[in-house]
C-alpha cells in the first residue's frame, strides 16, 4: 500500500525516508547545538566588549587624573615663579585651590 499523501512515491523511496529519518533528526539536534554555541560566543563576545570599555573608562579616568596633576604643577610653577619676584606676593586664593585640589586626590 502506498501512502496517501503521495501516490508517486515507490517503495524504495519510503524505505529511503525511514533510513534517513534518524539521520536528519541528529542533524538538526546538532544544528540546535551549534546554535547555542554560537549564542554563547556571542555573550562571551559582549561581555568581552563590556571589559573593553570598562577598560577604557578607566584609562580616560587615569588620564584626567594625570591632566589635573600636570595642572596643580603648573600652578605650583607660577606660584614659584611668583614668589621668586618680590614685588608681586602669590594670592591666598591660588594657595587655597592648589591645597584643595590636593585633598581631593
Amino acid at each position: 500500500m502506498r501512502p496517501l499523501c503521495c501516490p508517486l512515491r515507490s517503495r524504495g523511496m519510503k524505505a529511503w525516508l525511514v533510513a534517513t529519518a534518524p539521520m536528519k533528526l541528529t542533524s538538526i539536534t546538532s544544528l540546535q547545538q551549534q546554535q547555542q554555541q554560537q549564542q554563547q560566543q556571542q555573550q562571551q563576545q559582549q561581555q568581552q566588549q563590556q571589559q573593553q570599555q570598562q577598560q577604557q573608562q578607566q584609562q580616560q579616568q587615569q588620564q584626567q587624573q594625570q591632566q589635573q596633576q600636570q595642572q596643580q604643577q603648573q600652578q605650583q610653577q607660577s606660584s614659584a615663579q611668583q614668589g621668586s619676584t618680590p614685588r608681586t606676593k602669590p594670592s591666598c586664593s591660588k594657595c587655597v585651590q592648589v591645597h584643595h585640589k590636593l585633598g581631593q586626590l
